[in-house]
């Protein structure tokens, strides 16, 4: 019994140790992909694209109210830079060495195509046209939509209080997978050594009771000897009588 209950224990932990390693697995690349677009968008300044797109950083707020200030964006690589319509919203780098942002990416819309490229402008109402004009070979991608969960996350990373949270958080994730795995370790050398002593406890009281019905079967074999009747002195055989002296036979004679 013990033993068909430790495997039926073991077939039920073994899907949950999968779906928890998967589980583990998973959330553990999603944060190193989370982690090395936060380092690619900081440090090289240049989003790192994954099956064509991307999630990049809006420092400033002049595409409010589409795109708050301070938030990540997904942006997706275009099909054809070149052909592009009014109104798109594109991030791409701006080249116009007389302007503030000049060698870093902007992300606004297309307010009028032109020959060779677009004029862009913020869609903040005090916002005013760009004064260049972005060609196609300039255009990075193109908006998809705004990231909330991940500006969230971003938004705590920018603070030291936010990132002490981040560490913790994930401190607290990994103890929560990994600990009740290191107890169920430890413990299992102790549930098989027990296992083992009371096997062998088995087997000695079998060895005893076995013993103990051989005891019991031979002194019932010994009282029946002692209880059995003495069968007393065996009888001789009679002789068989002499036919010569029986008077029959004298008769016979003496005729």
């Amino acid at each position: 019994m013990d033993a068909e209950k430790k495997e039926t224990k073991k077939e039920i932990s073994v899907p949950r140790r999968i779906v928890r390693i998967v589980g583990t697995v998973l959330a553990v690349l999603l944060l190193v992909l989370f982690v090395v677009g936060f380092i690619s968008n900081r440090v090289q300044g240049k989003p790192m694209f994954l099956f064509g797109r991307a999630w990049i950083w809006v420092q400033t707020g002049s595409m409010e109210n589409t795109i708050p200030a301070k938030s990540y964006i997904l942006i997706k690589q275009p099909g054809d830079a070149a052909h592009l319509e009014k109104g798109t919203v594109i991030t791409f780098m701006c080249n116009d060495t007389s302007s503030e942002v000049y060698g870093q990416y902007v992300t606004h819309r297309i307010d009028e195509v032109v020959e060779d490229g677009y004029k862009t402008k913020g869609d903040n109402v005090l916002s005013v046209r760009d004064s260049w004009t972005v060609h196609p070979e300039d255009i990075l991608a193109v908006y998809v939509r705004n990231m909330p969960v991940l500006t969230f996350v971003g938004r705590l990373l920018m603070s030291p209080m936010g990132l002490a949270i981040i560490i913790l958080a994930f401190v607290l994730i990994c103890a929560f997978v990994y600990i009740p795995e290191i107890v169920k370790a430890l413990k299992e050398p102790d549930e098989e050594k027990k296992s083992a002593l009371d096997e062998d406890e088995m087997k000695r009281r079998i060895a005893e009771e076995v013993e103990k019905l051989k005891q019991q079967q031979k002194q019932q074999e010994q009282q029946k000897q002692e209880n059995a009747p003495d069968p007393g002195p065996a009888e001789e055989p009679a002789e068989p009588k002499d036919q010569s002296d029986s008077p029959d036979s004298a008769d016979r004679t003496s005729e």
